[in-house]
């Protein structure tokens, strides 16, 4: 059950849910077959991104830390301030979790790709089920269906807002700088080898769609109804 907790009382960003198990690539089926859903795992640093009311923006670390090597570039503030007062109450605080692509690969750079919701209207999400929050987070993002162009693969979707010209009708455009990751529900070992030999794609992430969030006290939260399959490395095996 969903609690109500309103985060600007909470006074502290919470970890974001972090994998606990990891399992090779012959094993994805079988997780398929149990109802787990898959999102690409993207190669770069973990963001949580949190937006206060006036435009405030915090980029912070897996660790709960500032970031080291991004300092927020003009573009990306201005995309993440359009999806903030265009598609948002921007008088409430939300939080997006993430992956900043930048410093670990050669040809993505500044691009935020965001995965989860964790508050949104001030409400910390505590309780409600992963499946919820995606589609929250594809209604905040402007439910897009157009996937980026940069990579030429297709590894996400460009996020979009809505407006009004000045004749009051209905426009809406794509954002460059943030982007949407996409679920995917079935054939989740195609999805693994379709984009495997790509830089900006380390695996795949398996969630359990109905698992509830739960607090986020520690760096290993959350990690019950996460799983990551990672291509062979020299610091792991997957």
């Amino acid at each position: 059950m969903s609690e109500t907790i309103q985060y600007p009382e909470y006074k502290r960003i919470m970890y974001p849910p972090r994998p606990k198990l990891s399992i090779p690539p012959d094993k994805i089926q079988d997780y398929e077959d149990k109802g787990y859903v898959g999102q690409l795992k993207f190669n770069g640093t973990r963001t949580l991104v949190e937006i206060r009311p006036g435009g405030n923006i915090s980029l912070w670390t897996r660790h709960r830390e500032p970031h080291k090597a991004y300092a927020l570039s003009q573009a990306m503030k201005t995309d993440l301030l359009d999806l903030y007062n265009h598609n948002m109450d921007s008088t409430k605080t939300v939080v997006f979790d993430g992956e900043l692509m930048h410093s670990k690969t050669k040809g993505l750079k500044d691009t935020l790709i965001l995965f989860d919701i964790l508050v949104c209207d001030s409400n910390y999400f505590i309780g409600m089920p992963m499946l919820q929050r995606s589609l929250i987070l594809d209604d905040v993002c402007g439910n897009p269906n157009k996937h980026e162009t940069e990579t030429g693969r297709k590894i996400a979707s460009q996020a979009r807002i809505f407006f009004l010209d000045e004749k009051e009708n209905v426009k809406f455009r794509y954002l460059d700088r943030v982007w949407l990751a996409e679920t995917f529900c079935f054939n989740l070992t195609d999805v693994y080898k379709s984009r495997i030999d790509m830089e900006e794609i380390e695996g795949l992430v398996l969630k359990k769609p109905m698992a509830p969030l739960d607090r986020g006290f520690s760096e290993n939260n959350n990690g019950d109804w996460l799983i990551r399959c990672r291509k062979e490395h020299k610091n792991y095996a997957f």
